[in-house]
């Protein structure tokens, strides 16, 4: 088991001898090692089963040490710095010669960060190299946002985790590059486009060229509501992770199309704010029939293509031993927790509806419902504006069966 604490010297020599540790940062927990060092980067990959294809975001204690790591900085790069660093914010950069190959999986870019977490600042000014560290957990399982939940994670094939507390925003960081001259926003965070255009007075989204028009939120559902794809399962060591498919090349982190994912299946509840919807989910909750109230939900499609057989005949019988999650955004779905003797597990993210709020616990509430050994969790989207957008991208992902 791993040993928690806040010994930085200990982590210091752990990190010098080319072991990999536990870092805090105010977005999520990582898993560091050496930027420099390519056994130690191989490590980073084997301890979150991680595919090679997927490149690493290096953290730096400050733009003087970015020497060496990159070629060039753009203009728009180092007003960015100069408004958001320390903070949740990743420049993608030509890569300079001190990079290594696993660093970028072969990108022509080298993403970067300075963060904002005081533990691991000074860690970064006591260490005399960069340190890679992608999230702390196996590829594609919720991020963590405490020590213990990296413990609980990777505990048995790591030594040390440095343990900062809670982390204060809970979502990774926002990572931007540019394109010719165009600051481009690669994976949404914290900082939204309106931060980013504030600065740089112009940004855009990336998307593939078969992405198609629509939010994250949309793309998820099209996916849960067509016929199962041809699927590649990925060991996670915990749990397995199905790609259905991927939404963007693995340019940099977090572009996968199934990430975030707890082990139950996530399932995202749609809008029922309709009059006509929203009385039929009312009739069902008095009712205490649960198939009645999936069917309200339009929800019965998607779960008899994804769960099993014996879940579904459960459900249909009522059987009070169905265990449901549901993880809402402001209010309750149901006025107690229990649906006619059945046992119901609700979470709200935020009831004040405060969306900075919400980021913070979203991995939290994600990890507390996963311990359950619930059969299927429901999950209702926050609105898509601001930090909402970035919320929204990890609960589609989540979402992905």
């Amino acid at each position: 088991m791993a040993t928690i604490g806040k010994d930085l010297d200990q982590a210091c020599v752990l990190l010098q001898a080319g072991e990999v540790v536990g870092i805090p940062t105010e977005t999520v927990y990582g898993l560091a090692g050496d930027a420099m060092r390519g056994a130690a980067i191989e490590k980073i990959y084997a301890v979150k089963n991680r595919p090679a294809t997927n490149p690493l975001i290096v953290h730096v204690a400050g733009p003087d040490r970015l020497k060496g790591l990159v070629e060039s900085i753009p203009e728009m790069a180092l007003r960015l710095m100069d408004r958001f660093w320390p903070g949740p914010l990743t420049l993608l950069l030509p890569k300079g010669p001190a990079v290594i190959e696993q660093v970028t999986a072969g990108q022509p870019r080298v993403a970067v960060r300075m963060p904002a977490h005081p533990l691991t600042l000074e860690l970064l000014r006591m260490l005399p190299f960069a340190l890679a560290a992608p999230s702390a957990n196996p590829y594609g399982y919720i991020s963590p946002t405490t020590a213990e939940h990296v413990e609980a994670q990777l505990g048995r094939r790591i030594q040390y985790i440095l343990d900062g507390g809670a982390c204060d925003k809970g979502i990774e960081s926002t990572i931007v590059g540019f394109e010719q001259g165009m600051p481009v926003i690669y994976r949404k965070g914290i900082i939204t486009d309106q931060d980013i255009k504030a600065v740089t007075g112009r940004v855009r989204f990336y998307e593939t060229q078969n992405a198609g028009a629509g939010n994250q939120v949309d793309k998820i559902n099209k996916v849960q509501q067509a016929r199962p794809l041809p699927a590649n399962t990925v060991n996670s060591g915990q749990h397995q992770v199905t790609e259905v498919a991927a939404l963007n090349p693995h340019i940099t982190s977090g572009m996968s199309l199934s990430h975030y994912a707890p082990k139950t299946p996530v399932f995202l509840l749609p809008d029922f704010s309709e009059p006509a919807m929203e009385a039929r989910v009312a009739d069902a909750v008095s009712a205490g029939d649960l198939h009645a109230l999936l069917k309200g939900l339009q929800m019965m499609e998607r779960l008899e293509r994804h769960l099993a057989p014996d879940v579904l005949d459960r459900i249909r019988q009522q059987d009070t031993t169905i265990r449901m999650g549901v993880l809402s955004f402001q209010r309750p779905y149901f006025p107690e927790n229990s649906l006619n003797g059945l046992a119901l597990r609700q979470i709200l993210l935020s009831p004040d509806g405060n969306l900075d709020e919400a980021a913070a616990r979203l991995y939290e509430a994600l990890h507390a419902l996963d311990q359950l050994g619930l059969d299927f969790m429901l999950i209702e989207t926050v609105p898509d504006t601001g930090i909402g957008q970035a919320i929204n991208d990890r609960l589609g992902r989540a979402a992905v069966q």
